[in-house]
């Protein structure tokens, strides 16, 4: 997950401060994973998580076992494509070290391309919107998640189900109204 950091970094720095696009919206099938190769190299190593259950689905259907948060990777638009928020630019965020921008993605999603982002604005509607999007338990309780500084962190599955409870969107990039 690291290189994955790694990887958006150097990507960003090359496109204005803008980490890599998603399929939300777009006219195109090339997950941000795959934007990611001229960085990475073979990113086929590093976009599947060895303890995912749907590895071998995911590498066959060009998937990846981790997906965008999509406060960093997509904009909020208003009905007529006005921009109502935006934390894309990567290098612009208040808190890097506390904004997270990859999850391990759940095993509940449909495995293809076009599943490569969250719909974080919704977790509070609770912990089930959570978990359609994300795997917060995949190792034993936990999960890595992967900051915007380029760092990863395992953090316990029950502490996040517990911001969220309390009100706490923790995808929400921190330091903004």
């Amino acid at each position: 997950m690291r290189q994955i950091g790694l990887a958006i970094s150097l990507y960003a720095e090359d496109n204005r401060g803008y980490g890599p696009t998603t399929t939300h919206g777009a006219t195109t099938n090339v997950s941000w994973i795959h934007q990611l190769s001229s960085y990475a190299g073979k990113v086929d190593r590093i976009r599947i998580c060895p303890t995912d259950p749907r590895k071998r689905e995911r590498l066959t259907n060009n998937a990846s076992s981790y997906t965008q948060n999509e406060y960093t990777s997509v904009d909020m638009v208003d009905p007529f494509g006005g921009v109502l928020e935006s934390f894309r630019k990567l290098d612009s965020l208040k808190f890097p070290t506390k904004t997270i921008t990859t999850f391990e993605i759940s095993h509940k999603v449909g495995i293809n391309t076009f599943n490569d982002h969250t719909h974080s604005r919704e977790w509070l509607s609770g912990w089930n919107s959570v978990t359609e999007d994300i795997e917060p338990d995949r190792h034993g309780g936990s999960a890595n998640y992967l900051f915007a500084d380029t760092h990863v962190e395992s953090l316990k599955a029950q502490k996040m189900k517990s911001r969220i409870e309390a009100g706490d969107n923790f995808a929400r990039p921190p330091g903004y109204p």
